[in-house]
């Protein structure tokens, strides 16, 4: 006769442990139902058990109910997955990925299985099993596959001492969002999250949304219906939206067809806030593509900043005096800024170059010397003489010299902003230094509707190139 124990199937040592019989404790959740378990399984599988029963962590009266802060639903999974090694949650929302179609709308089934699924999540942390979070994380990318809308539900989670959420999670619920255009903004989802778990969202490097996203979840949330969790009324999340836009969204970011329907008519922003995000969006792409943009005159005679080209001037040693103006609509009215770089080629101090502004209507000779000219305001390369209307006015320098050579980057600032031409100020700076100070009194006069100030540049040795302009 074999003195050889045995062997006893793995399945059957399972149903021996869930049989109540063999069952020497109660783990009662905070809605107070009991969930019956082994003591040693619990202690074998989770050293968090271990030292409880070890140490004797609760009053020996009560020795055999055992309080756990988590639901008895989510007690009676971890005690499913310590005796068997699986959980009949983990099943159920396998058969729900696969029977699912990606919605926004959720049974609440779904939603019920979710919130456990996120709390079992945590509580597998809590009592230190590892896989059994792991499982659970894999039942979530699940869900999330199947409902996206999910996502910010999981974002929310992983803020104020929630469950851990791992990684790749955390980047496929950012995926979620950003993909979903209706199944990641479900109101019953985001009727539970309040502000400021949608703030910490919003601020966390790690959620990589783009700002129309962002700006799309915040009106969302904010005509979602408040549910417990949520907390408030739509009056509050109506008025807590407008600050998550104004700290949490730069409104230029978002796509111009948005921004001209959805932000327009969120009732989340201010009409100067949305024309400024226009505006900067025409200055981002007017740089980087070199588009020039302008508006229809107002009146026949005052018009905005819309260039028609840059001008590359060259003369030669043979020429007396080569002038030229940039063909665009005349200035008028506004704040301008041009850059005009000198040919590094040109004299070692470019001593005949001269730039400005001159008047449409004077109509300088392209052979002549700008300073000189009536209808003309600058400064002279050498001289460093501000030549205002044709004459020479003595103004004060901010540079440690009276000139500027070649090579050099001189920005011209022609500021209209203040009363008419009369009281029109131009400023120069060469190579991000002050140079001159304001030449005021330009004096200019409006002689029908093609009156205004042009930017000018006059030369006689190497080239010079208007570039970069733009209203500011």
């Amino acid at each position: 006769m074999s003195t050889k124990a045995e062997e006893v199937p793995l399945s059957k040592a399972f149903a021996l442990l869930a049989d109540e019989e063999y069952c020497d404790v109660s783990l009662q959740g905070t809605d107070g139902g009991k969930i019956r378990a082994n003591r040693m399984a619990l202690s074998v599988r989770s050293p968090y058990f271990k030292t409880m029963f070890k140490k004797g962590a609760f009053k020996e009266a009560d020795k055999d109910v055992v309080p756990i802060g988590f639901s008895s639903f989510v007690l009676k999974a971890i005690v499913e997955y310590v005796h068997t090694d699986t959980a009949s949650i983990l099943a159920e929302i396998v058969v729900i990925d696969n029977g699912a179609v990606s919605s926004s709308k959720i049974s609440a089934e779904v939603m019920e299985k979710f919130q456990a699924l996120l709390s079992l999540t945590e509580a597998a942390i809590y009592v230190d099993l590892p896989n059994l979070w792991e499982k659970a994380q894999n039942c979530l990318e699940s869900l999330l596959r199947a409902y996206p809308c999910f996502g910010i539900s999981i974002l929310a989670a992983s803020k104020h001492g929630g469950p851990v959420i791992s990684g790749e999670l955390k980047n496929q619920a950012c995926r979620s969002i950003g993909l979903s255009k209706s199944g990641a903004f479900n109101e019953d989802v985001l009727g539970g999250i309040n502000g400021s778990l949608l703030a910490a969202i919003l601020r966390d490097d790690g959620v990589t949304l783009g700002d129309g996203v962002r700006f799309k979840l915040i009106v969302g949330w904010s005509k979602s219906e408040p549910s417990i969790l949520g907390g408030g009324t739509k009056e509050d999340r109506q008025k807590a939206a407008k600050n998550l836009v104004q700290n949490h969204i730069e409104l230029e970011f978002i796509d111009p067809d948005d921004l001209s329907s959805l932000v327009a008519t969120s009732g989340l922003v201010t009409t100067e806030q949305l024309c400024n995000a226009f505006q900067r969006q025409a200055k981002r792409a007017k740089h980087k593509h070199k588009v020039a943009f302008g508006r229809t005159g107002l009146r026949g005679y005052s018009y905005a900043w819309k260039c028609a080209k840059s001008i590359t001037m060259t003369a030669s040693r043979g020429d007396p005096w080569s002038f030229d103006t940039l063909e665009c609509q005349p200035l008028t009215k506004g704040k301008f800024q041009w850059t005009i770089t000198l040919d590094s080629s040109g004299r070692s101090e470019n001593r005949a170059t001269w730039l400005g502004v001159a008047e449409t209507s004077a109509n300088p000779s392209s052979r002549e010397f700008g300073g000189t000219q009536k209808g003309c305001w600058g400064v002279h390369g050498c001289y460093g003489g501000a030549w205002s209307n044709g004459a020479l006015k003595p103004v004060a320098y901010f540079g440690p010299t009276a000139k500027f050579g070649a090579g050099a980057t001189v920005t011209v600032i022609l500021d209209l902003s203040v009363g008419n031409l009369s009281n029109g100020s131009l400023s120069i700076s060469v190579n991000g230094l002050p140079f001159i100070e304001a030449v005021c009194n330009l004096k200019a006069t409006l002689k029908g509707s093609t009156g205004g100030l042009v930017p000018a540049v006059s030369t006689t040795v190497g080239s010079a190139t208007i570039v970069d302009y733009e209203e500011v």
